[in-house]
C-alpha cells in the first residue's frame, strides 16, 4: 500500500455531504480524532497499534476523524513533533524497530496526519517496557478494528510464516549460485558496507553506500547503458502491469449494489483476499470478468498475495455450504421479531418501498435478506434497497449490524450470481 494523492483521493472519496467518511476500521485502519503527542496514554496506545499492524501486514493510523461517526475533523499540531521523536519512543518500547512514514494530506479546509506503518521484515516486534497501554514481552497483533494481544494460532502461524520465507530465500540464493557460479559470487552487507568475494573484501564508503540503489527493472540497455543480466525466473517480474486501482471494502459494496465498476472483476477480488474474511461478494465480480464456473477456481488461484485470506475465498469456491446455512438462522414467524421479518419479506415479494427509519429497521432488512430465494424478487429492485441502507446508515454503529451487512450481500451475491 502507498500512501499517495491517488490513495488519499480514492480514500477520502467517500465523504458524504454530512462531512462523515463512509470507511470502516479495519485490520490495516485506525481512526483517531486527536494528535497530543504529550498524553503519555495516547503515545502509548499509537505504539501498540503501530506494533500490531507491523506484526501483521502494515497499517495506517489517520489522525483528524472522529469516532463514531466518523466526521473529518483535522488536526492543526500534526508536525510538533518530529520523525526523531517518534522513532525513540517506538525504540524504547519495542524491539526491532517499527518502520513508518508520515504524511499531511489537506481535505477541504482541513489537515489529516496519515501514520503510515510498514510490516516488519523482522518479526515479530516485542514489547521490551511496560507503559500505559504496553506490557514487556506482550506481542500485539491487528483483529480487524482492534489492536490486541496475540492469540496462540496467529503467533504459531506468524513464527512458521517466518521459517518458510528464510527458507524459501536461501533456496533462491542458492539457485542463482548454482548459475552463477559461486566462484562469481560478491556478497554486499549494506549494513556494514562491506563487500566479500572468495578473494578480496571492499570496504564501500558511507557516503557511496548511501547512493547505492538496488536495480529493480529488467532491460537490455537504458541510454547506451550496458545491458543487465538477471539470475533467476524474470517472467512475471518483466511485464509491464496496470497500476491496481485501492480498492476499499466500501467500494466493493458499492460496486456490487450500484453495478457500476471502476476496475475489472479481478481487482475487486484480489483486494477481498487482502481482507479479515472471506465473506464478501464474489461471483458478481468473477462474472464481470466473464469466468465460466468451471474457472473460478483457477482464475482465483492465480492471484498472487501473501495474504492467508486466498486460501478462504478458494474455500468458499470449493464449498460454499456455509453460506446456505445462515439461511436458518434469521426466521420468520407468527410471532415477536420473526413477525416483523415476515412483515419485511411480504413487502419485499410486492417489490414495495422498505421503510428504513433507524440501525435496527436496517439490522431487520438484512436478516430478512437470509430468507429469501433468487425468484422472490428482482435484483435490481432488492439492490436499490439495500444501496439506501448503505448510503444512509453504514457504516453503523453496532459492529454486529456491520457483520450482517457484510454477510447478506454475499448471501445476495451467492444465490442470484453462482449459477449463470
Amino acid at each position: 500500500m502507498k500512501i499517495n494523492e491517488d490513495w488519499a483521493n480514492g480514500f477520502f472519496s467517500a465523504i458524504n455531504e454530512e462531512n462523515i467518511l463512509k470507511r470502516r476500521e479495519s485490520n490495516t485502519t485506525e481512526f483517531k480524532e486527536i494528535f497530543d503527542w504529550k498524553n503519555k496514554e495516547f503515545k502509548s496506545n499509537i505504539a501498540r497499534t503501530a506494533a500490531a499492524f507491523s506484526n501483521r501486514e502494515g497499517g495506517v493510523i489517520i489522525f483528524g476523524v472522529a469516532d463514531r461517526p466518523h466526521i473529518i475533523v483535522g488536526i492543526d499540531d500534526y508536525d510538533s513533533v518530529d520523525d526523531a521523536d517518534i522513532s525513540v519512543w517506538f525504540n524504547e518500547l519495542f524491539s526491532p524497530s517499527i518502520e513508518f512514514v508520515r504524511r499531511e494530506f489537506k481535505i477541504g479546509d482541513l489537515i489529516i496526519g496519515i501514520l503510515q506503518i510498514f510490516e516488519s521484515k523482522n518479526k515479530p516486534i516485542i514489547c521490551i517496557k511496560d507503559s500505559a497501554k504496553t506490557f514487556d514481552s506482550d506481542i500485539y497483533y491487528r483483529y480487524s478494528a482492534r489492536s490486541s494481544k496475540i492469540k496462540s494460532g496467529d503467533l504459531i502461524y506468524l513464527l512458521n510464516e517466518i521459517k518458510d520465507n528464510e527458507k524459501d530465500n536461501w533456496l533462491k540464493f542458492l539457485s542463482n549460485i548454482t548459475q552463477v557460479g559461486i566462484e562469481n559470487i560478491a556478497l554486499l552487507n549494506s549494513v556494514t558496507g562491506e563487500l566479500s568475494s572468495s578473494n578480496n573484501t571492499f570496504l564501500i564508503d558511507d557516503a557511496i553506500l548511501s547512493q547505492i540503489k538496488i536495480l529493480d527493472k529488467y532491460s537490455e540497455s537504458h541510454d547506451g547503458a550496458p545491458a543487465v543480466k538477471i539470475i533467476g525466473d524474470v517472467v512475471d517480474s518483466a511485464k509491464v502491469v496496470e497500476k491496481t486501482k485501492n480498492i476499499f471494502e466500501e467500494d466493493i459494496f458499492e460496486a456490487f449494489l450500484t453495478e457500476r465498476s471502476s476496475a475489472k472483476g479481478i481487482d475487486y477480488i484480489s483486494s477481498i483476499c487482502t481482507m479479515n474474511s472471506e465473506m464478501y461478494p464474489l461471483y458478481y465480480f468473477l462474472n464481470l470478468d466473464f469466468v465460466k464456473p468451471e474457472e473460478r477456481f483457477k482464475y482465483v488461484e492465480l492471484i498472487e498475495t501473501r495474504f492467508k485470506n486466498r486460501n478462504r475465498v478458494l474455500s468458499r469456491l470449493s464449498d460454499d455450504g456455509k453460506i446456505h446455512s445462515k439461511k436458518s438462522q434469521y426466521s420468520l414467524t407468527s410471532s415477536g421479531v420473526g413477525q416483523e421479518r415476515k412483515n419485511i419479506h411480504d413487502k419485499i415479494i410486492s417489490q414495495e418501498e422498505l421503510v428504513l427509519e433507524s440501525e435496527n429497521d436496517c439490522k431487520l432488512v438484512l436478516e430478512t435478506l437470509f430468507s429469501l430465494e433468487k425468484d422472490d424478487a428482482d435484483i435490481k429492485y432488492l439492490k436499490h434497497q439495500i444501496f439506501r441502507i448503505f448510503e444512509s446508515f453504514y457504516p453503523f454503529e453496532k459492529d454486529l449490524i456491520n457483520f450482517v451487512f457484510r454477510w447478506s450481500l454475499t448471501y445476495i451475491d451467492f444465490i442470484y450470481y453462482k449459477e449463470i
